[in-house]
């Protein structure tokens, strides 16, 4: 056999590989969802999921790191494993959906985990803690029904001039609703001073200014 014909099927061998590759892919990724190599997105209303896709082995999901989800009346959680194998995940979308609660260990894998919207859901509150290791430079929080309560402050604390940017509002206990960056209810402790506009990562304020506010009240703990 000729030297270009061996080249040849090497050649093909190799497409036959990546098609392979392809269909296996495919083939795990939800209907209602479309898949690529670095990429998740489930838009399909219809035909809807409860929960993250799960892929059909650890490495298809290791290469993930967008994940975008919208318009998912059924999704309503994200809990301590969903996300455990999307280790190199960077940007997470979760909008309008019906999102009402965050686990306080939903993202203890995905240490690279830079941009969150969570927009357009039913969340009433975000323990701080779920963001204490990671290194958030984007989150998206606007339209959402959230509390105006002390768990709330770091929020208000972390996002400065950014929460009115968001027009992100909170739901006092009469049902009116205010702006975010007026939030100060008593019994929170005196409250941290920071700088926001320098619109620092969020585990150093938690780090080291949140504490105070958090742990002021017991109930938060």
């Amino acid at each position: 056999m000729s030297a270009f014909r061996r080249g040849s099927w090497v050649s093909l061998l190799e497409l036959c590989w990546v098609l392979m590759g392809l269909w296996r892919l495919g083939a795990a990724c939800p209907t209602s969802c479309s898949c690529s190599g670095t990429r998740i997105a489930c838009v399909d209303q219809e035909r809807g999921i409860m929960a993250f896709p799960v892929l059909q082995s650890e490495l298809e999901m290791d290469n993930i790191t967008d994940i975008y989800i919208a318009n998912q009346s059924s999704f309503s959680s994200i809990n301590d494993k969903d996300l455990h194998y999307y280790r190199n995940l960077t940007n997470l979308t979760v909008t309008n959906s019906r999102l009402t609660y965050v686990s306080r260990l939903a993202f203890q894998n995905n240490l690279k985990l830079q941009y969150l919207n969570l927009k357009d859901n039913n969340l009433s509150s975000l323990y701080w803690r779920i963001f204490r290791h990671l290194n958030i430079s984007n989150l998206i929080l606007s339209g959402n029904p959230l509390h105006c309560s002390c768990e709330n402050m770091w929020m208000k604390l972390w996002l400065g001039e950014e929460a009115d940017a968001q027009e992100l509002k909170c739901i006092e206990e009469g049902g009116g609703r205010k702006p975010l960056t007026r939030l100060n209810p008593p019994h929170c402790g005196n409250g941290p001073k920071i700088h926001t506009h320098t619109h620092a990562h969020l585990p150093m304020i938690l780090k080291t200014h949140t504490m105070d506010l958090i742990f002021s009240t017991n109930h938060l703990l």
